[in-house]
């Protein structure tokens, strides 16, 4: 369990109950106006709530668990399929929320500092949020692995991630924002991000005036 919350983690930090949503471009934006609007609150209702984290942590659980089976030889005891069906499946879920809602009460303070982090590193660029306009975006969801392989997710059926680029404009002046870690299951919806590099668009033009590629940040982890 100690192992499998560690993972998680890591994907979390680098709850609230927020209305589900399906749409990538709509979430694009929900991102931008928390920004715009300096708001703390609507940054970590993107983030997962506990019905979205129990749902991910059972699911990366039952990924290992499979690997395991998978590695035992022919005939020997499955040990954790017979403590699971002892302890029921309602149990297990129980186990999971109650391990969410300790783990969201600590992700908050560091969903916070992120976000904090990311409106002040703006500002020192010359951004100001509230005159800060959305001028475009990409979004990515194909996600790749770093051999350019495509991801296949670990244990939960139908998910995905989402990576992606905002492009902003405040004073007259360009920047890039790259965000991440952005998770997507049927019945939830997309939620959780993580804020990553925020360039001046003069600081990704080479010399010659062409533009160079930007250097990704951490990618979602399936």
């Amino acid at each position: 369990m100690k192992a499998l919350l560690f993972i998680i983690s890591v994907f979390l930090i680098g709850s609230s109950v927020q209305a589900q949503v399906h749409n990538a471009d709509t979430m694009v934006h929900r991102i931008f106006t928390a920004l715009k609007m300096e708001d703390s609150k609507a940054y970590i209702s993107i983030q997962p709530n506990v019905s979205q984290l129990t749902k991910l942590m059972m699911g990366m659980s039952m990924g290992l668990t499979n690997e395991v089976h998978k590695s035992q030889p022919a005939g020997g005891s499955d040990v954790t399929e017979r403590e699971e069906s002892k302890i029921g499946k309602d149990s297990i879920i129980k186990v999971f929320t109650k391990t969410a809602v300790e783990e969201i009460n600590f992700l908050q303070k560091i969903w916070a500092r992120e976000f904090a982090t990311a409106l002040q590193r703006g500002k020192e660029k010359g951004i100001d949020w509230s005159d800060a306009e959305l001028i475009s975006y990409t979004i990515d969801t194909t996600v790749m692995d770093k051999r350019g392989e495509k991801k296949v997710a670990r244990g939960i059926k139908g998910e995905k991630g989402m990576r992606g680029e905002l492009r902003l404009k405040s004073k007259g002046n360009v920047y890039h924002l790259l965000f991440d870690r952005l998770m997507f299951l049927p019945d939830e919806g997309w939620f959780g991000v993580s804020l990553g590099m925020l360039l001046h668009e003069s600081e990704i033009k080479n010399k010659e005036g062409n533009s160079i590629s930007v250097p990704t940040i951490g990618r979602p982890t399936q």
